[in-house]
């Protein structure tokens, strides 16, 4: 398939966009029931569009960045660079395996539950 089959025309793509957009927030539902049965509706719809807006631009500038940082990707896959020794690499990728080794033992340390916890939990 060619890039143009893939992208489709000015039409299809505003329906992706409508499809992905019709979605309801249930962060916004709960919102706007909240301010009902509360008896400030007005202010929930200001809310709900608040947080619209909120998403709006947070989605926008992630894709920015992904944008930018496509292309900064693509110009440094053009950059020769230069000859590294190949143990230089073994060496980082030892570096970053003890390094997530010893982040996943400190997670597992972190969870541990003491004896005492289930007698608590059942109030004895």
């Amino acid at each position: 398939m060619s890039d143009d089959e893939l992208q489709g025309n000015w039409r299809t793509q505003l329906a992706v966009i409508a499809a992905m957009g019709a979605r309801p927030c249930s962060g916004a539902l709960i919102v706007l029931l909240f301010s009902y049965v509360v008896g400030v509706y007005s202010w929930g719809i200001i809310a709900a569009l608040m947080m619209a807006l909120g998403t709006a631009i947070t989605i926008s500038g992630i894709a920015l960045l992904v944008h930018s940082a496509s292309h900064l990707a693509i110009r440094f896959s053009k950059w020769q660079g230069f000859n590294v020794n190949p143990y230089w690499s073994l060496g980082i990728m030892l570096i970053g395996g003890i390094v997530l080794v010893i982040a996943g033992l400190l997670m597992f340390q972190s969870v541990e539950i003491p004896q005492t916890m289930g007698s608590y939990i059942f109030g004895r």
